[in-house]
C-alpha cells in the first residue's frame, strides 16, 4: 500500500501551532510599513478570530484587509506564502514520527504538499521530519493541482491506484482528484480540516487523529 499524506494540518499542525506565530509577525511587519494603523494586540486579536473560522488564510488575510490596505493584503499573502517562515518555537512530532516510522517497515510513504519549497522544507527542518520517511517528496506550486502528481507516484512506485490512499485535511485540495483516480481518500478535520464545507460527502474515511490511520491501514 502507498501512504501519500499532506503536510500542513495533516502531518503538523499548521494552523494550530505555526500560522497564529505568522500572523503576528504580519501584523507587526504592516505596522512598520503603514499597511496598518492601530494597536497590534487589537488587531492580532481581530486576525485571529477570523483565522479560526475560515478555510484558508488567504481568505482570512483577504477579509482583514478589506476596507483597509490592497496593497497590504498583497504584501501579507507574498510574506506568508514565500517565506522566511518566522516562528520561534514549534512542539516535537513524537506521536506522529513514531507512527511513520511504524507505516513504514510495511508500506511505501510519500508526502505531496502545495507551498513555496523554501517555505515547506522550512517546516520539514522546523518538525524534523527527514525527506527519507518518505519513498518521494512532491512541493506542488500554488498553480497547479495536486492530481498531477498522485499520477507520478504511481509511475515512480509501481502501484496501482486501488492500493493508495491519500490523507489530508482539505478536502478538495487534497482530496478531490485523489478520489477522481481511485485513491482511498482520508480527510483528517484537524486545523483547516475542521472549517470545511465542500464535497463532505467524498472522503472515505474521516478521522480526528492522525493515530486512527492505523484502523484504516491494518483493517483495510
Amino acid at each position: 500500500m502507498l501512504l501519500i499524506f499532506d503536510l500542513d494540518d495533516t502531518l503538523i499542525p499548521t494552523s494550530e501551532e505555526l500560522t497564529p506565530q505568522r500572523l503576528s509577525w504580519v501584523v507587526e511587519d504592516c505596522l512598520k510599513m503603514g499597511y496598518l494603523e492601530g494597536e497590534k494586540e487589537a488587531l492580532f486579536t481581530e486576525l485571529l478570530a477570523l483565522h479560526k473560522k475560515k478555510e484558508s488564510t488567504k481568505a482570512v488575510l483577504k477579509e482583514f484587509f478589506d476596507n483597509r490596505s490592497e496593497e497590504g493584503y498583497l504584501y501579507a499573502v507574498e510574506a506568508l506564502y514565500r517565506g522566511p517562515l518566522k516562528v520561534s518555537k514549534a512542539k516535537a512530532l513524537t506521536e506522529e514520527i513514531l507512527l511513520l516510522e511504524e507505516l513504514k517497515k510495511s508500506h511505501l510513504l510519500a508526502l505531496v504538499t502545495m507551498g513555496s519549497p523554501l517555505l515547506q522544507r522550512e517546516k520539514l527542518q522546523l518538525y524534523k521530519l527527514e525527506e527519507s520517511f518518505f519513498e518521494a517528496v512532491y512541493i506542488v506550486p500554488e498553480e497547479e493541482k495536486k492530481g498531477a502528481y498522485y499520477e507520478k507516484l504511481k509511475e515512480v512506485c509501481h502501484k496501482d491506484f486501488e492500493e493508495m490512499v491519500v490523507i489530508g485535511d482539505k478536502i478538495e485540495n487534497d482530496l478531490y482528484d485523489a478520489k477522481k483516480l481511485g485513491c482511498k481518500t482520508v480527510h483528517i478535520r484537524r486545523g483547516r480540516g475542521c472549517n470545511q464545507t465542500k464535497y463532505l460527502d467524498l472522503p472515505d474515511f474521516v478521522i480526528d487523529d492522525l493515530q486512527e490511520l492505523r484502523n484504516i491501514v491494518y483493517d483495510n
